[in-house]
């Protein structure tokens, strides 16, 4: 760890190096999400490796108990270029913001804040944005708090991700799009290319994905093969782009418990009345296919539904479990409530970086659009 910061307090910050990679690992494992139903996430087998779907550089901010050494939390800062009006900007995604609950009642988030907005300046980032779920409201009251140290965050709306299960969910028998569906070979890259950046232009915070993302299984693609992405065609081109995304490989997803004995097997009756998907028993891990990039070309309403009904169809009998997001603007998104699914919302902040942002002309005039298979 590269100290940084004051350390005359209880906990000493820095920034995270290669002999942190252990610890930081299993702090990441044993930090549950608390809820009705808790949850871990874990980054095996490498943390930093796991970062490179969200973005191209990063930097953890790591801290560490000034006596005992015990990690007391952390957070990274991801960079990337993505679309903003049209236009590539750099931008910082701040993300896996945990604190031990021994520390929380330190002053070591205000400092943090303050190094995340050091590395921000040093970086020229021109904006930045984080998530939290909407349930979370203590961790949201200090996000949205005025502090000394800390960047305004500005409210960009909600953003929800569905979960369903392939094999259960139903479409109507009418819907009849007029394209044709197949997986990519590699003479589609350049085309898939072009019209992810011709689409994504109309977003904003699309990534700037390049051709090597596609065909590399590493960098912001990770783990996702070309073999991978439905590509839907009318009249010989593309119009649509699903990517059936397996991350297995360096993140997982693990349910670790239930506040009550009755939380699981009540939900399941529901669950199956509805054809959602099904709570697992505690200590099962889930392995959701992350349906990202999905991108539909305007102007194809019915596209957005076909491309899902055929992701649903290829997984039917290989995944119990997958997972798309949208944000509450973007024109699918009320189908996509209508649908049998499990719905987790949560609250994108936008931060300033180098450059204000107004946030509600950005989020007005394009579409966000957050990958959920980086978050």
């Amino acid at each position: 760890m590269k100290q940084r910061g004051n350390t005359t307090s209880k906990v000493k910050l820095g920034l995270a190096g290669e002999s942190d990679e252990p610890d930081l690992r299993a702090f990441t494992k044993d930090a549950e999400m608390e809820g009705s139903i808790r949850i871990s996430f874990s980054r095996e087998p490498n943390f930093f490796k796991s970062l490179e779907r969200e973005g191209h550089h990063h930097e953890v901010i790591i801290g560490r108990d000034a006596v005992t050494n015990e990690v007391a939390g952390y957070g990274c800062l991801s960079l990337k270029n993505v679309f903003i009006e049209g236009k590539t900007s750099l931008i910082g995604y701040m993300s896996q913001l945990r604190v031990g609950k021994k520390w929380r009642q330190s002053t070591a988030l205000n400092r943090a804040f303050q190094l995340f907005q050091e590395e921000i300046q040093s970086h020229k980032v021109t904006t930045c944005f984080t998530s939290i779920l909407e349930g979370n409201h203590k961790a949201r009251k200090t996000l949205e708090a005025n502090h000394r140290h800390k960047p305004d965050y500005h409210n960009a709306g909600r953003y929800t991700t569905f979960s369903v299960n392939p094999a259960r969910i139903k479409f109507p028998s009418s819907l009849k799009t007029g394209h044709t569906y197949r997986r990519a070979v590699e003479q589609d890259v350049k085309e898939i290319h072009s019209f992810l950046n011709c689409e994504g232009k109309l977003r904003s915070f699309f990534p700037c994905y390049s051709v090597e993302d596609l065909r590399s299984t590493e960098g912001l693609l990770s783990g996702l093969r070309l073999e991978d992405i439905i590509v839907a065609e009318k009249s010989g081109q593309i119009c649509g782009v699903l990517g059936l995304w397996n991350q297995s490989h360096c993140r997982q997803v693990t349910i670790t418990g239930y506040n009550s004995r009755f939380t699981r097997p009540l939900y399941n009756i529901y669950a199956s009345c509805t054809r959602r998907p099904l709570l697992p028993a505690a200590g099962n891990t889930l392995n959701p296919i992350y349906l990202s990039p999905f991108v539909v070309k305007r102007g194809e309403p019915d596209l957005f539904a076909g491309l899902l009904r055929n992701a649903c169809d290829s997984l039917h009998h290989s995944s119990s479990l997958a997972m798309f997001g949208l944000h509450q603007n973007d024109p699918h998104y009320d189908y996509a409530l209508r649908l049998a699914s499990h719905q987790l919302h949560s609250r994108f902040y936008i931060i300033d970086g180098c450059t204000p942002v107004d946030t509600e002309k950005l989020i007005n005039r394009s579409i966000p659009y957050f990958e959920l298979g980086a978050l």
